[in-house]
């Protein structure tokens, strides 16, 4: 997924860029920032962003970091394999979520 198709989701369901915006606490040229890749969220700012879409917020953040750092696709790749696996979701304490 790219970042300005996240802003995109997230502006949606906040009903505008300027709402995203001043709920983000961050200036509505910061998102156009994001979205034209004249610069780059953080991974809370991601998370955020997945959360507010309604999109899953570990998966989506997984997807957006690898199209910001296709040099570390393989490290994502790896954590979204893990996170399928039920043994990991055990050693947590929890039931497996993604399954």
């Amino acid at each position: 997924m790219k970042v300005a198709e996240l802003v995109e989701r997230a502006a949606e369901k906040k009903g505008s860029a300027l709402e995203l915006a001043r709920e983000m606490r961050k200036a509505p040229a910061r998102l156009s920032e994001w979205k034209s890749g004249k610069r780059r969220p953080d991974a809370a700012e991601i998370a955020y962003l997945a959360k507010v879409a309604g999109l899953p917020v570990l998966i989506t953040l997984a997807f957006v970091e690898k199209d910001l750092h296709p040099e570390s696709a393989e490290l994502w790749d790896a954590a979204l394999g893990e996170a399928k696996a039920p043994s990991y979701w055990s050693r947590l304490g929890a039931d497996c979520a993604l399954c």
